[in-house]
């Protein structure tokens, strides 16, 4: 069976008093970059500028750290559970120091309030590389909020990483720092309940679509505005071994709707782990299901790029992904084609060794709204308001109770997949895929592409540089119309993965 894997002694803890009124704390993501930070006492809660990054891969949020502080822009990561901030050391190589620079480095030597915990260092491991860096108890500072003693990973070394550090909101299970070395201390989240500042260890999370240039994530509460239909709760399915490390929940279902009919593309009685992951950046599907999405959308293969284009004009169509949770009756999540289509800008398909058809840029959650119940071991998701610019916020009840305007559904195991051979080292996997001809229309945005470079205009920016010709590859020789990439932002699916 296949899996698929959609791609934060006792620390003390203090909160300033402006949380105390609401149990909530909540950070808006913004597209652009601001700084400094900006308080909401009157709502009683807490909300930062949350810079989405350039390339719309990430989502990224402004912390200080250390006595006095020090301001960082780090990246917000639901799949992992630890917090750490690059030092000088690992932003010396070339590859990250300008970056290192933007998003801010860290000195702990000026910190009065850091101590290490550990000479014996720890690796967290990403899909865009490895951080290796020493444990230490570090002040955190986000938007007025001082929390005392929070673990941190002070790095030194960022093996094929990007330069920022990483603020990850997971379960304690997959905390790098805390399990490498048998370290009880808690994460973000475990760290806030335990002091008081929200009564359950629960977050909702709203991306926006990739216009907004905002959306948020508030940590013990919900925004009743920002979905609509029914807030499904999905048991979250555990590894391997029983422990809940992953916000993972059985996908049962993947379909195609084009507007005017609806087309199943998923086998019957399919499920499959999904792991929902914020700070994901690739989408992997079964071949199988890969090829259908392709035939459905029109999508051509251009071996030279290794990727796939479909025409602009979905942007504006009715066309949609749908994708359903737990079975008969489970929760389904409407992803508007436009939500798929990236910029006018070639992106390589990373292929496995399984064959499977690789679309970068994810997507899913920027349609889903989600509440993390890491208490209760439950992801209920919704159907997202898109661009919505009101708000009804709600504070989640301590307990085991149900999360207000929760409809709970029947529990369906997910299928764990087996272990995938390990790809070869330094290059692309090829796979034949039939070549399908956009439709000509005059009225299509598009540019061409041919072996020299780039020529030709579009509506949606500059082409990129490649090679039209096909042979092996299916695709038609000579110049051809390609417009966009088609893309998942913001999740990940990923189908024969190791969870």
């Amino acid at each position: 069976m296949v899996a698929l894997f959609l791609h934060l002694g006792a620390a003390s803890l203090f909160i300033n008093a402006v949380l105390a009124g609401s149990g909530t704390l909540k950070l808006d993501f913004r597209e652009e970059r601001k700084s400094g930070l900006r308080k909401r006492a009157s709502d009683g809660y807490l909300a930062v500028p949350m810079p989405e990054s350039p390339d719309r891969l990430s989502y990224f949020v402004n912390i200080t750290a250390g006595t006095p502080p020090q301001s960082f822009t780090v990246k917000l990561d639901t799949g992992s559970s630890d917090l750490w901030l690059p030092n000088s050391q690992g932003c010396a190589a070339e590859n990250v120091h300008s970056a290192c620079e933007a998003y801010g480095i860290y000195n702990p030597e000026s910190s009065s309030s850091y101590v290490q915990v550990s000479d014996k260092p720890v690796a967290a491991t990403y899909g865009i590389g490895t951080t290796i860096g020493y444990l230490a108890n570090e002040t955190i500072g986000i938007q007025g909020a001082e929390i005392f003693n929070q673990v941190v990973i002070n790095a030194f070394n960022l093996t094929d990483q990007q330069g920022f550090g990483f603020l990850e909101v997971g379960y304690a299970a997959n905390a790098d720092s805390l399990l490498k070395q048998n370290f009880t201390r808690g994460t973000l989240v475990d760290n806030l309940y335990d002091q008081g500042a929200i009564s359950r260890r629960a977050f909702s999370l709203y991306l926006n679509d990739r216009e907004s240039g905002g959306g948020s994530i508030i940590f013990g509460g919900i925004d009743t505005d920002k979905y609509t239909g029914e807030l499904v709760a999905l048991t979250t399915s555990p590894n391997r071994k029983g422990i809940y490390d992953h916000y993972a929940v059985t996908l049962s279902g993947v379909a195609f709707n084009s507007g005017v009919e609806r087309k199943v593309l998923s086998p019957a009685n399919m499920t499959s782990r999904v792991i929902l992951d914020s700070g994901a950046t690739a989408s992997i599907f079964p071949e199988a299901i890969a090829n259908q999405l392709i035939e459905g959308v029109g999508a051509v293969y251009n071996g030279a790029l290794v990727s796939y284009f479909v025409p602009c004009s979905y942007r504006s169509s009715n066309a949609s992904v749908e994708v359903t949770f737990n079975g008969a009756g489970g929760p389904t999540i409407v992803i508007p084609m436009s939500q798929l289509i990236g910029q006018s800008l070639a992106m390589p398909t990373r292929l496995p060794p399984t064959q499977q058809a690789s679309w970068e840029i994810p997507s899913l959650l920027r349609s889903a709204y989600l509440v993390h119940d890491l208490d209760n071991n439950e992801l209920a998701i919704a159907q997202a308001r898109i661009s919505s610019t009101s708000e009804k916020i709600q504070v989640l009840p301590s307990g085991s109770g149900a999360i207000p305007g929760v409809v709970s559904t029947d529990t369906v195991t997910a299928t764990h997949a087996p272990v995938p051979t390990a790809p070869p080292s330094g290059g692309l996997f090829t796979i034949n895929p039939t070549a399908t001809a956009f439709p000509s229309s005059a009225n299509q945005p598009s540019f061409t592409l041919d072996v020299a470079g780039a020529s030709g205009g579009s509506s949606t920016g500059a082409a990129q540089t490649a090679s039209a010709t096909g042979g092996a590859s299916g695709v038609p020789d000579g110049s051809m119309l390609l417009t966009c990439i088609s893309t998942f932002l913001a999740a990940v699916l990923v189908f024969g993965g190791r969870l």
